[in-house]
């Protein structure tokens, strides 16, 4: 099961399909840091739903286009 965060995460990628670290803290988590952006993005990776190619890009894997 995925946390709000992560779903939040994978909605906001689903209008862009590509989007920085920066970006997607600032949309999807205003209160949290970038440290808790990775955190969630490396397990978002982990499971196939993104592919994080550091601060400069996040993509959204197939998987993660059809994760609800």
């Amino acid at each position: 099961m995925m946390t709000p965060e992560e779903l939040g995460v994978l909605s906001h990628l689903r209008s862009r399909l590509l989007a920085t670290v920066e970006e997607i803290a600032r949309a999807c988590l205003p209160a949290g840091s970038l440290e808790e952006t990775n955190r969630i993005l490396w397990n978002l990776e982990w499971h196939g739903y993104v592919v994080h190619y550091g601060p400069a890009a996040v993509q959204l894997t197939g998987r993660g286009a059809s994760a609800s």
